[in-house]
């Protein structure tokens, strides 16, 4: 797969294979930089080095257009630099917000795995700095609800959270991502039955979701003591995901309980190959 940069004042185009990504990130800013590419390819060329664990080069990318936007007075409505580069129009805004937005995820992500507690604390008050100011530029985007929220869930604030997520589902109707927020809030609190129905509605809106959802609904499931359908999801995330730790470990908790001790050690230990650490 490769991403395309338009030559400036040319037909021409810069190819640049996604596999091939060149590790020092600022080869990728000069060539963005000297073209003028749109914001949403800057941010395609970001989400790419993140899809490939280089979390730092994902900031590199998309950091000059953090600072071009940071001349912006919000209070005197005054013009900036991004918008004196890209224009003012409604999906360069669109487009800066998604940059926000995958900004305050990322730091979200990391802090979420980070054990270090004034670590954690400062990525979790990075990302909301960056959905405060997602936000600002449209109090409504449904993205940015849905981010904000699960936020606060991360963060423990589950009935904060809980609110966010109605209300980002009112103004997002269909949203696939509200609806697995609020299941994942539904969860926490305990209220599987609401959780399982939510994971549901997630499978008729999209019947192929990532593997990962299909966990949400196995571990809902095994909590009501459907395990059937729980071990059906699971091995259904497994056979999509050889290497899912949690489907291995889940799979081999319900093997256990039910006294298949030979069926359950060979995914214990799959599981403690793929990630000692894991709880």
């Amino acid at each position: 797969m490769s991403l395309l940069i338009p030559v400036k004042d040319s037909d021409e185009v810069v190819e640049v294979e996604v596999h091939s990504l060149p590790e020092d990130a600022n080869d990728i800013v000069e060539i963005l930089q000297a073209e003028l590419a749109p914001i949403d390819l800057w941010l395609r060329f970001a989400v790419e080095y993140y899809k490939q664990g280089h979390v730092e080069q994902f900031r590199t990318v998309l950091q000059p257009l953090l600072e071009l936007e940071a001349t912006r007075n919000y209070d005197e409505g005054e013009d900036n630099a991004l918008y004196a580069n890209f224009g003012s129009t409604p999906e360069v805004k669109a487009s800066f917000i998604a940059v926000l937005n995958a900004v305050a995820a990322g730091h979200m992500a990391s802090a979420a795995h980070e054990r270090d507690k004034a670590k954690k604390k400062a990525g979790f008050d990075a990302a909301k700095k960056y959905y405060n100011a997602a936000q600002k530029l449209d109090v409504l985007n449904g993205a940015t609800m849905v981010g904000d929220a699960v936020l606060q869930l991360a963060e423990g604030n589950l009935d904060n959270a809980a609110t966010a997520l109605d209300a980002a589902a009112d103004y997002n109707k269909g949203s696939v991502a509200a609806i697995l927020a609020k299941a994942c809030a539904k969860f926490q609190k305990k209220q599987y039955g609401e959780a399982l129905r939510l994971y549901r509605d997630v499978f008729a809106l999209n019947p192929t979701p990532p593997a990962e959802v299909r966990l949400g609904l196995a571990f809902s499931a095994a909590k009501l003591g459907q395990h059937e359908l729980a071990e059906k999801a699971l091995k259904r995330t497994l056979s999509l995901d050889e290497e899912n730790v949690e489907a291995l470990t889940g799979l081999a908790v319900i093997a256990l309980n039910e006294n298949r001790v030979q069926e359950a050690l060979p995914m214990l230990k799959r599981a403690y190959e793929l990630a000692p650490t894991h709880p």
